[in-house]
């Protein structure tokens, strides 16, 4: 695989799990290099047929939300609203922890916790947490017009509709359970095809649907268009547009 934007390589060491942003037994972290270009390969896509932004993003199986909280560090300046939901109760507290970094007053709790850390062990991780927290601070300063909603829900059930208004999500970017670390929430022949049905309706014109699966995973997609699709390590990724 190639990279189209995030063509250089860069440290990303500010972001790691659990130096900043939060992290506990049973979460999964996500590249964030590839993250960013994913959702940059998104916005080409969707700024191709003339949206223009900002735009709604949405994570249906947020996890600890890791993934959804370093795109909008990196890239919310594209967004007016971000939106997380999960299956498990506990994830989601990790997930609220972990998008509440997006607000100032979220960065300021926690550099104070990563200072009490460090009078009370005088750590050089905790030192090298601190200047990481300060300058994702930084990059939170330019987020104070996004809005993030997070709560539980259930994908593979009827009745998103009742927390998202119809046609309103430009993107969808989730990393799906892929059953060792997380794993769906009931058992189901093909969940990813079963998730799609049920974002449909709430994709606005020209949405674009962004999975990240186990290589070789198959799932129908009626109702949607391949936009394109590649192979990273063990991932797979397909970009998906919704069919009218």
């Amino acid at each position: 695989m190639k990279y189209l934007f995030e063509t250089e390589a860069k440290n990303y060491e500010d972001f790691a799990s659990g130096r900043v942003l939060y992290n506990r037994k049973g979460a999964t972290a996500f590249p964030v290099r590839l993250g960013s270009e994913i959702v940059q390969r998104c916005l080409a896509h969707i700024r191709r047929v003339g949206r223009h932004g900002p735009f709604t993003l949405y994570d249906p199986c947020c996890g600890g939300a890791y993934l959804l909280t370093t795109i909008a560090l990196l890239h919310g300046k594209e967004f007016a609203l971000l939106m997380a939901s999960d299956i498990d109760g506990e994830m989601l507290e990790l997930a609220r922890d972990n998008l509440s970094l997006l607000t100032l007053s979220g960065m300021e709790r926690r550099i104070a916790q990563i200072n009490d850390d460090l009078r009370l062990y005088g750590k050089d991780s905790h030192r090298e947490a601190l200047a990481s927290a300060e300058r994702i601070k930084e990059l939170v300063k330019r987020l104070c017009h996004l809005t993030v909603r997070c709560w539980q829900a259930d994908i593979l059930k009827p009745g998103i509709l009742e927390a998202v208004p119809p046609g309103t999500v430009d993107i969808v970017i989730t990393d799906v359970p892929y059953g060792s670390i997380a794993s769906w929430s009931q058992e189901v022949q093909d969940p990813i095809s079963v998730m799609l049905g049920n974002l449909r309706p709430v994709l606005s014109d020209q949405a674009v649907v962004a999975l990240v699966t186990p290589n070789r995973q198959r799932f129908r997609t009626e109702g949607y268009s391949k936009l394109e699709g590649f192979r990273i390590g063990k991932r797979a990724v397909v970009l998906l547009a919704r069919n009218d």
